[in-house]
């Protein structure tokens, strides 16, 4: 029946029955000519101080399409943070870079009076969660944070100096492109940040030897005892021995390479293991690598590190002494039968509860060695 009416009449409909922007958006699905008179419709609610949060909330948690946001631009819809938060957590860019050819939405994200930038504390105990470069960032849509950051034609771009929290957020979040983008782009508003939180970014951040590497060759950073222990722990072997070779480490004290060393055992860390153990075997005694292996160890510390258990057994027989705790060791971590039945035939010490273990993990051929052993 609508389809009948001229166009004056549906004229008449629409500007009595739509008083907000879903009654248009539902006018335009009556038929093709009231979906052209809407879409033709410009600055609708212009110098309207009416706001319509809830139904644009709506529209920008949705897949809503790009021409629909363009309708709400060009009829002067007033976007709140909230509203522009959700675009960016949706990964909006394309609403966000369209919006931002209108002077209402353009004001609205670089409002640096709203932001209080120069306030670092208000801005964060106020607006914190709504901050536009903020959510960008903890979401992890660098396209979003370079088109905040990079709008060279905005005068004292407010985002500018937020540029060292987002290093804070990188690291908290583990987002390695956001940080391999700070470094690489704006690195004279972090490096000094990034010196004090390296040994954050080595732990936090997930396989990110190669963004270390260029920190260590490009920018030079300090390389403190910490982060050679880190690096052990992280399994950054590469660029661990870059360092050790290139930096002066080579020439520090045994003490400093026994902790070193310990620490490849504490991340299970062979490789690590295998270049240290080469660089202080002629100096390291057999009571100081075996009381390095099982001195102080709990039961538990060599718990799920069966690899390098296998490692020290296969490699390292001959600077471990008979009566210390490596027999005991594999039968608490249910080493391969054979390779424990050689260990009791070479004479490595065994308790009668190491005993009770193998019998109780079903063990009896290396059970029946141990017996012979003992009746011997």
């Amino acid at each position: 029946m609508l389809d009948d009416l001229p166009e004056e009449i549906l004229v008449m409909i629409m500007n009595h029955s739509c008083q907000t922007p879903k009654d248009y958006m539902n006018f335009k699905l009556i038929n093709q000519l009231c979906l052209e008179m809407v879409d033709n419709l410009d600055h609708l609610y212009i110098n309207q101080n009416k706001h319509y949060v809830e139904e644009v909330y709506e529209l920008c948690r949705r897949n809503t399409s790009l021409k629909t946001f363009d309708w709400l631009f060009r009829n002067d819809i007033m976007f709140t943070l909230n509203n522009v938060k959700h675009l960016i957590i949706n990964n909006r860019i394309d609403v966000l870079q369209h919006g931002l050819k209108y002077h209402h939405f353009l004001e609205l994200l670089f409002n640096r009076f709203y932001m209080n930038v120069d306030s670092q504390n208000d801005l964060f105990s106020i607006v914190e969660s709504l901050n536009p470069l903020m959510v960008a960032a903890e979401n992890n849509h660098i396209f979003i944070v370079k088109l905040l950051l990079e709008k060279n034609e905005i005068s004292g771009n407010p985002y500018i100096r937020l540029i060292p929290e987002l290093l804070e957020i990188s690291i908290k979040y583990n987002h390695k492109k956001l940080l391999n983008y700070l470094i690489c782009n704006h690195i004279e508003r972090v490096e000094k940040k990034i010196s004090d939180k390296l040994l954050s970014i080595i732990y936090r951040i997930e396989n990110c030897e190669d963004i270390l590497f260029h920190l260590v060759l490009n920018i030079k950073v300090k390389i403190e005892s910490k982060h050679l222990q880190a690096l052990v722990a992280k399994h950054y072997n590469q660029l661990f021995t870059y360092i050790y070779h290139h930096m002066g480490w080579i020439n520090t004290s045994i003490t400093f390479k026994m902790n070193l060393l310990s620490g490849c055992l504490s991340s299970n860390n062979i490789d690590g293991f295998t270049f240290i153990f080469e660089e202080i075997k002629d100096i390291i005694s057999r009571k100081e690598f075996v009381k390095l292996l099982f001195g102080n160890r709990n039961d538990n510390f060599y718990n799920g590190k069966k690899d390098i258990i296998y490692h020290i057994v296969n490699n390292y027989l001959n600077y471990i002494d008979k009566d210390s705790k490596l027999l005991s060791t594999c039968i608490m971590n249910d080493i391969d039968e054979n390779t424990m039945i050689q260990l009791v035939e070479d004479k490595y010490h065994f308790t009668e509860e190491n005993m009770k273990v193998v019998l109780e993990n079903h063990h009896f051929k290396l059970l029946e060695k141990m017996c012979q052993l003992r009746s011997d």
